[in-house]
């Protein structure tokens, strides 16, 4: 459980009625478009969704346990997007980056620093349902 974090997506879908486990996902620092669309999207897909904003969040929700999936807004000037990808890798929890297209050297640094998976915004976006429904690749 993710104890003491907000809790996004009331309904739990089709999945997880048919005996599925929940899927738990934290959001590091994603801007205020970007955490409606992952809200929306995790209502339909039956994720549990935490928004964090500190590195300290981060790493107590990793260490509560139960983290499925850590997405990174590489744009983020705080929590630092490297740090909160190196904490995913050091808690063995898959984590997706994501930044506009312009930002290729940004990408390329997370990915150099573990980062599972990077994508630009629009396919992030794209992507997301599979993402939080752990349909990803």
């Amino acid at each position: 459980m993710l104890s003491g974090l907000r809790r996004d997506g009331a309904h739990r879908g089709f999945e997880a009625s048919m005996g599925r486990e929940t899927r738990r996902v934290i959001v590091v620092a994603a801007d205020l478009f970007f955490q409606s669309k992952i809200r929306a999207t995790a209502e339909v897909t039956g994720a549990e969704v935490a928004f964090i904003s500190s590195a300290s969040e981060l790493k107590s929700a990793l260490d509560s346990g139960g983290v499925d999936l850590i997405v990174v807004n590489l744009e983020a000037k705080s929590p630092d997007p490297m740090a909160g990808i190196a904490l995913a890798r050091a808690g063995g929890v898959r984590s997706v980056g994501f930044a506009n297209h312009v930002y290729e050297d940004l990408m390329a640094r997370a990915r150099a620093a573990g980062c599972d998976q990077v994508l630009a915004k629009g396919a992030f976006a794209k992507e997301l349902a599979g993402l939080l429904g752990g349909m990803e690749g």
